[in-house]
């Protein structure tokens, strides 16, 4: 009798430790079974780029497709064929400017007030409404239209003088005219591109230049227009870092961001793109 109890002990004793050493086994199965989901599941840092077996690294742009790339270097081929007319920036001819000669009420540009946070950008709202009436041109068929804006604002607590901004703009080539802002000209008397001031109203009052300030000037375009997209916006990026150089500026995007390599990127883009839609409409996307 004490031999069968003792051999029931040892079979029970073998079928605990056999039990315990089982749970261990499976449980220890079990965990590395969920690391390896868990591990699956892990969204990676780079993003992976479709056209490349190679992963994107974080921070980096994936490179532009190939086919792409050709049709930008097509688009600003085809845009460069229009840059001997924007070197040749001309005014209106006296007719035009007769023709739009009555001036508005007479204003009186004032310092920027001391309270900056009273005064109002009057920049990209107020300029986008107006439309600069072009000279002698027939009826264009309705189509898409571009608006890119380059702003450039004064550094720290500096302002721009109204003699610096003129003595700029005019030693290339710009002129004063609709709209009391200034416009740069295709010798079809077309503005290419127009500079305004950032704040209200808006206008340069040449009467009262001398007296003229402001914290920033707005540089825009509109296209379909009398040159290249590509051609115009180079141009008009042109302009905006020589007045950035010699007024003590920096040239920003039209949300006054600084204008990074990948915003200018972007922008020419969205006039690559703005080409594309007025080819697939018929229309002349220039």
């Amino acid at each position: 009798m004490n031999d069968l109890r003792l051999a029931l002990l040892v079979i029970g004793a073998l079928i605990l430790v056999v039990i315990y050493f089982y749970s261990r086994w499976e449980n220890r199965r079990k965990s590395i079974r969920d690391q390896k989901r868990e591990h699956r599941q892990m969204p990676t840092l780079g993003t992976y780029d479709e056209n490349s077996e190679n992963p994107v690294e974080p921070g980096q742009s994936p490179e532009i497709p190939e086919k792409n790339r050709n049709l930008r270097v097509q688009e600003e081929e085809k845009s460069l064929e229009n840059l001997e007319e924007l070197d040749e920036l001309a005014p209106l001819v006296e007719e035009a400017q007769e023709s739009h000669s009555e001036k508005e009420p007479e204003r009186t540009e004032a310092m920027p007030p001391k309270d900056t946070k009273k005064s109002r950008f009057a920049f990209p709202k107020k300029w986008l409404k107006a439309k600069p009436r072009p000279e002698k041109l027939s009826p264009q068929p309705a189509g898409p239209e571009l608006v890119i804006v380059l702003t450039v604002i004064a550094r720290g607590k500096s302002i721009f003088r109204g003699k610096d901004i003129v003595r700029v703009l005019e030693d290339k080539g710009l002129r004063h005219g609709e709209m009391n802002i200034y416009h740069a000209y295709s010798p079809g008397g077309r503005a290419i591109f127009s500079v305004a001031n950032i704040m209200e109203p808006g206008s340069f009052d040449l009467e009262q230049i001398e007296h003229f300030s402001t914290m920033g000037l707005a540089l825009f375009m509109r296209l379909p227009g009398p040159a290249g997209g590509f051609a115009a916006f180079d141009r008009m990026l042109e302009i905006a870092r020589l007045l950035a150089e010699k007024l003590n500026g920096e040239v920003r995007d039209e949300r006054r961001n600084i204008l990074t390599a990948q915003a200018l990127e972007q922008i020419r883009e969205r006039i690559l793109a703005f080409n594309r839609a007025c080819r697939s409409l018929g229309v002349q996307g220039r």
